[in-house]
């Protein structure tokens, strides 16, 4: 009986301390009026040139360029399809948002009660290697004083990671400005990387559109896994994906002017008590007319910036890595990309191209780099602050956001530090971020369409061309998991299938039986309860 209680003590800690709480269920409201339609469409375009800004520095600008310098132009279809599919996700996930004022994380989170720690290890193994702070000092230390000048690869990434405190926590932009910033920083990359379309030549753009009619070819020596793991940064790259869903809340539009959003606690230290649960809105003619609204607005400026841009823009890059290498010249480091990359436009043309070539990779990648710091940052912060009572003790959620942005650039100093040591690439970290960001694909995909279907409004719910390309997206990234754990078997694929159905299964079930009143402690502790409490008299 003395064991029997024991176990009980012990997981009436693990339950109370560790494993995170059921989050309160939404409230039904009204769908705020739209008192300006300028208002929704401006914030749309910034939210989604944001969201582009780090797509295109997320991997289009290093990795497919990398890939085409050493396999050629075959497997290049992989990026418009990637960008494609993942748009239609991206999609989703701002549709979860302008119909609950949700991020979709809380979405995740009402799944199950371990999706919490699901999400958590994620994203602190996805984004945890400095890859961007490397590669734009490395980009900042040609473009100043060239590849060969002072200062170490570790230096200038430091400078970088000064930058970027900078920019993140001292400056004292409004949102507005911050608004104008984000716009301006968007039109002068594009116009930079614009200017260097004239240098490819008429071969090299054919090459560049044949890759892309290239469907389904994948070079012998190259393998199916290795082309999904770049797939995943074709587009923004797992849960990268779910950055716009945070973007769109700060937007303050639609329903999400009824939700709070992650400040600058230096800046503004007083705020109102932080709400992080949405609402559902009532099915009204007047409510669906102003989600449809507001809706459709974000997902034509995320289509034009996310999917038409970005694939312009990538397309680029790839005729400039096809203009200027030969096929396996390169070795993994695609650093040497950048370098040799604006040498050979300095050689061939003259230095002011070379300088438009290092100030719009510089641009792409230092961009990528603080969207990542501060996303990333408030993340955490909004799954720890939901889902666990002890970190709301901390404080308001924005010094909690604080606290992991000085951590981070904390533990990416010192992980700059062991490199410059220990004279480790770049290109490894990517790989692994790569991978991690393809599992979680194979996760919150399916995830998505499951709670936007089972959560959201009828009116609000996903149509067919929805549910059609996140299920394709779905069922690639699925197998991808077995793929990576077992290796590239059939059976890996049936194995991943079998256990995501397993899993669906028990999420369905889950969901069914939360309806009961009894049953609406998290399923372990009942079985433990009735397992180990002890009979009395």
């Amino acid at each position: 009986m003395a064991i029997k209680q024991t176990f009980l003590n012990i997981w009436i800690i693990i339950e109370s301390y560790v494993l995170p709480k059921p989050i309160k269920d939404y409230e039904i409201s009204d769908y705020p009026a739209i008192t300006s339609k300028l208002k929704i469409i401006s914030s749309s375009i910034f939210a989604c040139c944001l969201f582009l800004m780090y797509g295109l520095g997320s991997g289009e600008a290093l990795l497919w360029p990398q890939l085409v310098a050493n396999y050629g132009g075959n497997m290049v279809w992989g990026v418009w399809v990637s960008i494609i599919l993942q748009g239609y996700f991206n999609i989703e996930i701002i549709r979860y948002t302008l119909a609950t004022g949700e991020t979709i994380l809380m979405g995740y989170s009402r799944v199950f009660r371990g999706v919490p720690l699901i999400l958590l290890f994620f994203i602190i193994t996805s984004w945890i290697i400095p890859t961007w702070a490397a590669a734009a000092g490395s980009a900042l230390r040609i473009l100043i004083v060239g590849a060969d000048g002072a200062g170490s690869n570790a230096f200038w990434t430091f400078v970088c990671f000064g930058l970027i405190v900078y920019f993140s926590i001292l400056t004292r932009y409004s949102y507005f400005c911050r608004k104008i910033v984000a716009l301006i920083l968007v039109i002068l990359m594009t116009a930079l990387i614009v200017s260097l379309a004239s240098i490819p030549s008429n071969e090299a753009w054919k090459e560049t559109f044949w890759g892309y009619g290239q469907i389904g070819t994948i070079e012998p020596e190259f393998g199916i896994t290795e082309l999904f793991t770049l797939m995943v940064f074709a587009g923004h790259g797992g849960l990268a994906n779910t950055f716009i869903s945070l973007m769109i809340r700060e937007t303050k539009c639609g329903i999400c002017s009824l939700m709070p959003w992650i400040s600058n606690p230096i800046i503004k230290p007083k705020l109102r008590p932080a709400r992080f649960t949405g609402f559902i809105y009532r099915e009204t003619k007047e409510n669906q007319q102003r989600f449809n609204f507001c809706f459709r607005i974000f997902s034509i400026a995320q289509i034009i910036t996310s999917v038409f841009l970005l694939l312009f823009l990538i397309t680029i890059y790839i005729a400039l890595s096809i203009e200027f290498f030969y096929i396996g010249q390169l070795s993994d480091n695609f650093i040497a990309i950048v370098r040799e990359t604006s040498t050979i436009i300095e050689q061939s043309y003259n230095i002011s191209f070379s300088k438009v070539y290092l100030i719009g990779y510089f641009l792409v990648l230092f961009t990528s780099q603080i969207i990542v710091i501060d996303y990333v940052s408030k993340m955490i912060a909004e799954v720890l602050f939901v889902n666990w009572k002890i970190v709301r003790g901390i404080g308001e959620i924005g010094w909690v956001s604080f606290y992991i942005f000085i951590i981070w650039i904390m533990a990416g100093l010192g992980m700059t530090i062991h490199r410059q040591v220990t004279n480790t690439l770049v290109y490894p970290g990517v790989v692994r971020s790569n991978v991690i960001s393809g599992i979680s694909m194979g996760i919150f995909c399916p995830l998505t369409l499951y709670i936007n279907l089972r959560f959201l409004p009828t009116s609000a719910k996903p149509g067919i061309d929805s549910i059609i390309a996140v299920s394709i997206l779905s069922a690639i990234y699925i197998p991808y998991i077995g793929f990576r754990i077992i290796g590239e078997y059939w059976y890996s694929a049936l194995i991943s299938y079998l256990v995501f159905g397993l899993f669906l299964i028990f999420v369905i079930v889950y969901h069914k039986v939360w309806r009961i009143e009894v049953l609406k402690q998290w399923i372990p502790s009942i079985a433990t309860f009735y397992f180990w409490q002890p009979k009395t008299e």
